[in-house]
């Protein structure tokens, strides 16, 4: 089995919004649809120093009508998953296979994405008979296979696939089940997994986890509590833990948290405008590429930006010079309280005592023929 990137901080997530930076960078793998535009937004900010590899969703024995390629594949439909409204596709179809691994995969790595997350393997088994399934997992070795030797260096993540878990294991980078403590049921109700089939899964995860494939459990409840305390059981068995809704519309919980990496950067109004500015030329771009998101304000429009509880870590400035002073300093002392860190550039923006003061800094006057006129701020 091939590595995974530090796989412990692993989100599944299929909604339309944007993932908000911040939350990215807590991850090293988002597992995601094909044809998420936010994926190609994130790709253009190639000055980050980390982004999390983007796996797209790739449904190997399913086709539903949102798929790109729907019109081609349903000639290859044998059946219909009731549950979900998708059609069965017929995996031992050598033009499927073909077409799967070099139509379908190749699409989802131009929409820059880093690998491919296999999932519906084992949906012949809803309508085949038993006694047919061996040519359906063989079918399924094969294409795991050729998917591996066509994108070697791609990261391939599995859903489930016990049954081929030791022909596949040389060319897959981990495994993801779902529903190991919570789930959901035909209704789409949440509810607990059974003890007896948590008991069994329990077996073959640790068997997984022990040949050197991480395996990541994807649970699902509405409820946050609920989703900590599963997380830290998942965890405790040595998995990669995950909870979210079932709809996977949302952010989820994990063991890794988002910090705040918003920076309010202020500036003072110039000739040339924002653009011309030191904060904007210099120091935005160091930040962006440290995985920070900068915010850019005049420091003397009077509208500068609420910060509890809205991200922000801390403001830094470069050479300005206040008029507001009254309700900069009042700025200022909110900020403090809010634990938010400051960081001023070249000049402190206000040297009257009672601003000195609340950021703790004391000031006396230079005494020295040779430097009249400067202060001595520490």
């Amino acid at each position: 089995a091939l590595a995974l990137p530090n796989p412990q901080c692993v989100m599944v997530y299929y909604g339309n919004k944007d993932i908000p930076l911040d939350v990215l960078h807590a991850y090293s793998i988002v597992i995601t649809n094909p044809n998420a535009k936010f994926v190609k937004k994130i790709r253009m900010l190639f000055y980050e120093k980390h982004l999390p590899k983007f796996i797209g969703y790739l449904s190997v024995g399913e086709l539903d009508e949102g798929n790109r390629f729907y019109n081609e594949l349903k000639a290859f439909a044998i059946g219909k998953n009731k549950m979900w409204h998708s059609k069965i596709l017929d995996v031992t179809n050598e033009n499927y296979q073909k077409f799967l691994v070099d139509k379908e995969a190749k699409y989802i790595l131009k929409q820059g994405f880093d690998g491919f997350f296999l999932d519906t393997l084992n949906s012949y088994k809803l309508i085949i008979p038993k006694k047919d399934w061996k040519s359906y997992q063989a079918a399924v070795v094969n294409i795991v296979k050729a998917l591996r030797e066509k994108y070697p260096n791609k990261i391939i993540i599995v859903n489930r696939g016990f049954s081929v878990f030791s022909s596949i294991r040389p060319y897959i980078n981990g495994v993801l089940v779902e529903s190991l403590f919570k789930g959901i049921n035909a209704k789409k109700e949440y509810v607990s997994t059974s003890q007896n089939t948590t008991k069994e899964l329990l077996n073959i995860l640790s068997h997984i986890k022990d040949s050197g494939v991480p395996v990541i459990v994807l649970d699902y409840t509405n409820n946050k509590e609920e989703a900590l305390k599963d997380i830290n059981r998942i965890k405790s068995y040595g998995f990669i833990p995950y909870v979210s809704n079932y709809n996977l519309d949302k952010v989820g919980y994990s063991m890794c948290n988002p910090v705040r990496r918003n920076i309010v950067l202020l500036y003072k109004n110039t000739s040339g405008g924002r653009q011309a500015t030191f904060v904007n030329n210099v120091i935005q771009p160091i930040l962006e590429y440290l995985g920070y998101v900068p915010f850019l304000y005049n420091v003397n429009n009077k509208r500068l930006p609420s910060l509890k509880n809205t991200g922000f870590k801390a403001i830094i400035s470069h050479y300005i010079h206040v008029t507001h002073k009254e309700y900069f300093e009042s700025y200022v002392s909110k900020a403090l309280e809010d634990g938010i860190k400051l960081f001023f550039i070249n000049k402190i923006p206000l040297d009257n005592d009672s601003f000195l003061d609340e950021l703790g800094i004391q000031k006396e006057r230079n005494n020295s023929s040779k430097l009249s006129g400067f202060d001595i701020v520490y």
